[in-house]
């Protein structure tokens, strides 16, 4: 019995140094431990679209419509002039002088106008050549006045036949103002016959942009930038009107603030003039303006001095 018991006892170990010669070592990794680099994503930055820019580099808040009339003021010329109402810019037949005043152009870029209604339109000679859909800009300073009105300020006509108007047909004078006044307000008006029956100013008749001058009114010797849109509406039966303006004097294209906006489908009325526009032009007061015209033009009253430069109209889409 003791034998045995020595016997199995010795079996035992052998086994057991058996299986520890049987385990398997562990394993050694001999290469050098590279730890994962960290990857740092920079943050998307929005794409700034770059201002597209007119001749005078300034910004173009529409596209120019291709193959649309384009013209641009040619102040620049080195051609000091003075035009007295009804004389023609004998380097530009475009430029006209009208009204009840004087525009004298520097040579150096800048027209000074002055009396009791000047007037600048740009037409074509031959009134075959039309405007429609617009974006006219230019840059105003106002310098001093010899009397108030209501309609003195930085005033742009379009869609219409202004410069044929007369006493036997004065229905040729329906237009669209865009208007920056001196009095604070930018707003927009429709004139339905001339002298004889103008729309109520839109978008409300008092309103209002901040000037921060004390009395809320344009400030005086400063360059305010101004763009006036007029773009019939794709359902063919309403326009719509913007009014922008630009107070860093074109710095960088200008920074354009829109300061009104109207859409004039057929519901425009009106101030109680009296007159019966149908007898009178055969077209109510209503009337949307929807034809191209043959003249830009831009109006003041009872001015000493008013200053202008870079002024253009482009056809647009």
């Amino acid at each position: 019995m003791k034998e045995s018991a020595i016997i199995i006892g010795l079996i035992l170990i052998i086994a057991g140094i058996v299986l520890i010669s049987q385990k398997p070592a562990p394993v050694v990794n001999d290469l050098p431990q590279v730890s994962s680099p960290t990857v740092t994503l920079a943050p998307t930055k929005k794409e700034v679209k770059p201002k597209e820019l007119d001749k005078f580099g300034l910004e173009k808040l529409y596209p120019d419509l291709p193959g649309g009339r384009v013209w641009y003021s040619d102040w620049n010329n080195g051609q000091k002039q003075t035009l007295n109402s009804g004389d023609v810019d004998p380097f530009d037949n475009e430029f006209v002088a009208r009204g009840n005043g004087v525009v004298k152009l520097d040579g150096n870029g800048l027209a000074t106008i002055s009396g009791s209604s000047p007037r600048m339109y740009v037409y074509d000679p031959k009134r075959k050549l039309k405007w429609e859909n617009v974006e006219v800009t230019l840059y105003g300073k106002r310098v001093s006045e010899f009397g108030v009105a209501s309609s003195q300020g930085f005033v742009i006509g379009t869609r219409s036949e202004h410069q044929d108007v007369a006493d036997s047909d004065p229905c040729l004078g329906r237009s669209y103002y865009g208007r920056i006044l001196y009095d604070g307000r930018a707003v927009f008006q429709k004139e339905v016959v001339h002298e004889g029956a103008y729309s109520v100013n839109m978008p409300s008749e008092n309103n209002k942009t901040s000037w921060n001058t004390p009395n809320g009114t344009l400030p005086k010797n400063v360059w305010v930038g101004m763009k006036f849109v007029v773009r019939t509406n794709p359902d063919q039966k309403s326009v719509k009107l913007e009014l922008y303006r630009d107070m860093t004097d074109g710095k960088n294209g200008g920074t354009w603030e829109k300061l009104a906006q109207y859409t004039d489908s057929g519901s425009w009325s009106q101030t109680d003039s009296g007159m019966d526009t149908v007898a009178k032009c055969g077209y109510g007061p209503e009337k949307v303006l929807l034809d191209p015209g043959t003249s830009v033009f831009v109006r003041n009253d009872l001015i000493d001095e008013a200053q202008y430069k870079l002024f253009s109209i482009r056809e647009i889409r």
